[in-house]
Order: C-alpha cells, then sequence, then structure tokens
C-alpha cells in the first residue's frame, strides 16, 4: 500500500476533521523562502492553543497548502487564520521591498475588494 505525501497521521476515530486545499490567488510561489513558511505553522499554533483548533497534518507547497483540522467552528478559524497569515506575510514582502511579488499580489485583488491593497489567499478553501 503506498502512502500518500499529504496524509502522515491517520486518526480514524475523528469525524468531523476536514481535509483543507488552501491555495494561494494566482498560484504565485510565494513560500520559498523559510521566514515566509514559518508563519503559516506558527499561526496555525496559536489556533491551537488559543482557539480549539487540531491540526492533524500539514504540508506546505511553495504556492498553496494542504492540512487536516478540527474545530467546532471551523470555516470561522480558517477564516482567521487566512486573514492574520496574508497580513504577517504582506507585511514581511514589505520589509524586504519584494516590489514584483506584492505587484502581483495587487493583481490577483479582485476590483470590488476595496478594503485591501493585496489578495494573498484565495477566498475558498476546498474543504473535504
Amino acid at each position: 500500500m503506498s502512502r500518500s505525501r499529504y496524509l502522515h497521521y491517520r486518526d480514524y476515530r475523528v469525524a468531523s476533521a476536514a481535509f483543507h486545499d488552501i491555495h494561494r490567488a494566482g498560484m504565485a510561489p510565494v513560500f520559498t523562502h523559510p521566514d515566509t513558511v514559518q508563519i503559516l505553522p506558527e499561526a496555525f499554533t496559536y489556533r491551537q492553543q488559543n482557539r480549539g483548533v487540531r491540526l492533524y497534518d500539514d504540508v506546505i507547497l511553495e504556492n498553496h497548502l494542504h492540512c487536516i483540522l478540527q474545530s467546532p467552528s471551523l470555516e470561522k478559524q480558517v477564516k482567521n487564520w487566512k486573514s492574520y497569515t496574508a497580513r504577517q506575510v504582506i507585511d514581511y514582502l514589505r520589509a524586504r521591498n519584494s516590489t514584483k511579488l506584492l505587484a502581483k499580489l495587487a493583481d490577483y485583488k479582485k476590483r470590488y475588494k476595496t478594503d485591501r491593497e493585496y489578495q494573498l489567499w484565495e477566498k475558498e478553501s476546498h474543504p473535504q
């Protein structure tokens, strides 16, 4: 039986856990530097310790991530996690003057979204 690279830990007793496929808007490779990658697990750790989210596994790729999560308010927690990580990544890119990548993030922003300058994550997270 072959092993899936996306699922390292299986707990079959957990029926309400969901596999999430969270994509970056435009699929630009943002998570190629260790500092930007580290933002994601740190945000999950906070949610685990303070918001009742249980993270079973995650795989971070250069332009998206896969994770298995459980929470009584999973949609809300994923939305808040995406908002927080987007702010952290954009602040990091601004501090490093990553103008090309920031320009791509500005291009990916939908025109009707007037409350932000950039779009890091796609709106949906594709729970399965």
